[in-house]
């Protein structure tokens, strides 16, 4: 009785998984990139990353249906690293301002992270600013 008692702390204690790569929250400004990583190495089950905002909770990605992704919008793009997935959201725009979670099937794994879409950063800005100066001193 006790050998079976410790055969089945050894199991729970050793075959748990855990996160190699486990998703941050960020913030980011308009018109750039950001990266979550999510990754609980080989081995791992399948991947699926969720769009959360407020009740609405939309599948953005899954890797069970032979690489069926519905990314249909232009600024999702995901990528397979150290056997986990990376989801890219390009050009951020307000509505990008939500939590995505990350979850990793028969793992336990599920984390979710809030993105802060920022204002324009001050360098992008001047550079509109300086754009739009020289276009209209060129028009004249």
């Amino acid at each position: 009785m006790l050998l079976l008692l410790l055969l089945m702390m050894m199991m729970t204690c050793c075959s748990s998984t855990e996160w190699v790569w486990k998703p941050e929250n960020a913030s980011q400004h308009l018109g750039l990139n950001v990266t979550f990583n999510c990754s609980a190495g080989a081995g791992q089950g399948s991947v699926a990353w969720f769009k959360i905002n407020g009740n609405d909770k939309v599948l953005l990605f899954t890797d069970t249906d032979s690489w069926n992704v519905n990314l249909t919008r232009r600024m999702h793009t995901v990528a397979m690293h150290e056997g986990g997935y990376s989801l890219t959201l390009t050009s951020l725009e307000r509505s990008d301002d939500a939590s995505y979670k990350c979850t990793i099937a028969n793992t336990g794994l599920s984390h979710a992270v809030t993105l802060t879409v920022l204002g324009m950063s001050l360098c992008l800005s001047l550079v509109l600013c300086v754009s739009a100066c020289f276009y209209r001193a060129s028009a004249h």
